[in-house]
């Protein structure tokens, strides 16, 4: 896709628009609790992604045809990376709500 997107998972996606805030639709406040539910998990994953991230000691072996650890943190990488871009588009929007329709 090439709609002003981004890489998300490997592949390209477009950057959300976010709700339009209407009487008919669900309150503010409950958009932004619900964006806080993804943006806590994907903070969550990416914590987890973390710890899974191999260390040079956990190769230790002489056959060639097991992945060195370089690719696999490579690769965790590139995984928390795309975590990171959907945790992004939903503080974009959680905040845009928060800012433009709940009263302080």
């Amino acid at each position: 896709m090439t709609l002003s997107g981004q890489q998300i998972l490997g592949r390209d996606y477009p950057t959300m628009h976010g709700p339009v805030i209407n009487m008919n639709g669900s309150s503010p406040e409950r958009l932004v609790e619900d964006m806080l539910v993804v943006i806590h998990a994907a903070s969550d994953l990416v914590a987890a992604l973390r710890a899974a991230t191999p260390h040079g000691r956990d190769y230790q072996t002489v056959r060639p045809e097991v992945a060195s650890d370089t690719h696999d943190r490579m690769v965790l990488e590139g995984m928390i990376a795309d975590v990171r871009n959907i945790r992004n588009q939903f503080e974009r929007i959680a905040e845009r709500i928060a800012l433009d329709h709940i009263k302080r």
